[in-house]
């Protein structure tokens, strides 16, 4: 996956491709989640805290994404 741009008007910058990111991937039956995330600044350093603060983001929308598709809805938390 690449670097994506913030939308317009978040009052986030744009970061240069060659900065430090963090990827996850999680399953569930056909399902694939694709978790990116980056610290504002672009910047290396906690990289550990970084993957820590994207795990539980991308279990729920996993979790609710497979609800959705298994044909049930379910409500985020």
């Amino acid at each position: 996956m690449g670097v994506l741009a913030p939308p317009t008007g978040s009052g986030l910058r744009t970061l240069p491709a060659d900065s430090a990111l963090v990827q996850s991937f999680a399953g569930h039956s056909r399902l694939l989640v694709v978790g990116l995330a980056q610290w504002p600044d672009g910047r290396g350093a906690d990289y550990q805290s970084l993957v820590a603060r994207l795990q539980p983001l991308l279990d729920k929308v996993t979790e609710v994404a497979a609800g959705h598709d298994r044909g049930r809805p379910r409500q985020a938390a």
